[in-house]
């Protein structure tokens, strides 16, 4: 009997924790640009994200980029999950942590 093995590929980015929202805009540019490159170069890799506020960075600050990750998604290569703004901090939760 074979057995298929999925890797589900995400990227965890809290780009406002202990960084400068610069910082955090430039390890997302990053991280998706490296994401693209694997969807573009393997057929196989799928890549999930959420987090509206990046998407928004990529397309402010690399038109291109985003421009790339909308054909990805139209070809079912790039997944974007939830519909979260940030990424709430769910280690303490209350209402604040997830408003905030």
């Amino acid at each position: 009997m074979t057995r298929n093995i999925h890797l589900l590929c995400n990227a965890h980015l809290d780009p406002v924790w202990l960084w400068e929202w610069e910082e955090g805009a430039a390890e997302a540019i990053s991280t998706f640009r490296t994401a693209a490159e694997l969807c573009e170069t393997h057929d196989a890799f799928i890549f999930n994200h959420n987090e509206v506020t990046l998407y928004q960075w990529v397309q402010e600050y690399e038109p291109e980029l985003f421009e790339r990750i909308r054909k990805l998604v139209r070809q079912g290569t790039w997944h974007i999950m939830g519909s979260w703004y940030l990424q709430p901090d769910c280690n303490m939760p209350s209402g604040e942590s997830f408003v905030r």
